[in-house]
């Protein structure tokens, strides 16, 4: 269980940091689209959507305890947002060993929602977990810093797309964790990212219906400032664990034509 939380705690981080890379505010009177109108734009098309699938692949290099570190995890994910139900299946490389996992997020019938997760391959642990339905189709207008056009159009699977980087702030996550109900998450395990090196995004976003093609960050320094203060924060020292690239791309797909798929009947 305890492995489980700290998954699903990576998990909504990764979502929570890709929710942060949607949207921002629009400048007035402008007579050509900058990087912030086209963001917004996506932010209005992605509030449309009822549903898509994503594929998600993280790439990392560096060294634990003085011993290499290399691992890549995949993500597969089919999302529907009314009724909520996603399903999530990941593939993780390291060390020569590889590990398969098949997750199910859905809304009870109480009201609440759950994640469940297979294990030993035919029973699942359970977990509750915040309202995922607006957090995922609902972006904040005032997670990006420094947004730029870096590429007006660009061909990417097939589609004309615009490249646009920008960087998200640690404070800016902060205050994007407490607006979709996971301070508590976070603040309870000593986590405080105020003053965190920030991530650094590109996105590419279809010209014609502004929706997310594809989504790169490098967390690398994210990634090393958050271990650090974590560790701080809970009083440990001498982990050693370090990070020499975190690279995480995602690709989004059918959108509105995503693929069906049934619960098992023995998630309860």
């Amino acid at each position: 269980m305890k492995t489980f939380k700290k998954q699903l705690m990576a998990c909504i981080l990764t979502v929570a940091m890709a929710v942060c890379t949607f949207a921002t505010v629009t400048p007035a009177n402008a007579a050509t689209p900058t990087a912030r109108q086209y963001l917004t734009k996506m932010g209005k098309a992605m509030k449309k959507a009822k549903s898509y699938e994503m594929k998600q692949t993280s790439k990392t290099t560096g060294s634990l305890m003085g011993k290499s570190l290399k691992t890549t995890q995949t993500q597969k994910q089919i999302y529907f947002k009314k009724p909520l139900k996603i399903k999530t299946i990941t593939t993780s490389k390291s060390s020569g060993t590889t590990e398969k996992t098949v997750t199910y997020t859905k809304k009870a019938s109480n009201g609440h929602y759950y994640t469940y997760q297979l294990k030993n391959g035919n029973s699942y642990s359970k977990m509750e977990v915040p309202d995922l339905s607006s957090q995922l189709l609902c972006w904040d207008a005032d997670c990006f810093t420094s947004a730029k056009i870096v590429k007006d159009n660009v061909k990417v699977n097939g589609i004309n797309t615009v490249q646009i980087s920008a960087q998200i702030e640690g404070n800016i996550l902060n205050e994007s964790f407490e607006r979709y109900g996971m301070g508590d998450l976070f603040s309870s395990s000593g986590s405080d990212f105020s003053e965190i090196e920030p991530i650094k995004a590109t996105i590419w976003i279809d010209k014609k219906t502004y929706r997310p093609v594809k989504l790169k960050e490098d967390s690398k320094d994210f990634v090393n400032d958050y271990i650090g203060s974590f560790y701080a924060a809970v009083g440990a020292s001498g982990y050693g664990k370090t990070y020499s690239s975190f690279i995480t791309t995602t690709t989004y797909s059918k959108f509105n034509k995503a693929t069906n798929f049934k619960f098992p009947k023995n998630l309860k």
